[in-house]
């Protein structure tokens, strides 16, 4: 992208995913690996096929942006930053050889974390980490082919405190066949989970 053509002063973080430091997006990967949630539009706009920059490339991009744009933090908008351990493992060596006050944050699958890779990434600087959980029953997960279960929510948010990193969930409300007690319920749960932030969206 041509980023001398934007000021960069001009853009933060929304809440929660920046700590007050010059913020860079940057997105590592096209396409999604699962393809199946009915919801979803990035398996329709960004391709079928999943394919992924090399950690070697996303490093030497990163040591770019702070050269030439003073960057402090990344916020990778990939869809599953972590769902390929072994591709995150030698990204977050790379990183912590290279960059030592570099701060990051990601998105992510419940089903793509556990606990030894929140730990992995919180040593290479990663502080924040996003969930799409959705809802807290399983009969609308599997409507809407998420292949996710609650317990892999519960897990993921309890892992995320465990280690530190700072964690936002997203829930739907006014799925199709839910009804208002199945949504205050969805709300009881995140409260329970107790992510550091909880975001609430309409479904429509």
């Amino acid at each position: 992208p041509a980023f001398h053509l934007f000021d960069l002063n001009l853009y933060k973080s929304y809440p929660g995913f920046g700590k007050n430091r010059r913020t860079l997006s940057l997105v590592t990967s096209r396409g999604c690996w699962y393809r199946k949630c009915s919801f979803c539009f990035s398996s329709v706009m960004k391709g079928q096929r999943y394919r992924r920059n090399s950690p070697d490339k996303i490093i030497e991009q990163i040591g770019y942006f702070i050269e030439k744009y003073g960057i402090e933090q990344i916020a990778f908008n990939d869809d599953d930053f972590l769902f390929d351990h072994a591709w995150v493992k030698s990204f977050c060596e790379k990183f912590k050889s290279k960059f030592r006050s570099i701060y990051w944050g990601c998105s992510t699958r419940v089903d793509s974390v556990s606990l030894e890779i929140l730990k992995e990434i919180k040593e290479a600087g990663c502080w924040f980490i996003y969930y799409g959980m959705e809802t807290a029953h399983q009969n609308l997960l599997d409507l809407l082919k998420k292949n996710t279960t609650i317990r892999q929510a519960r897990d993921a948010a309890h892992w995320a405190r465990k280690t530190g990193l700072v964690s936002e969930s997203t829930f739907m409300l006014g799925l199709p066949t839910e009804t208002p007690k199945m949504g205050w319920e969805t709300i009881e749960f995140a409260k329970e989970i107790n992510p550091t932030f909880a975001n609430f969206l309409l479904f429509c």
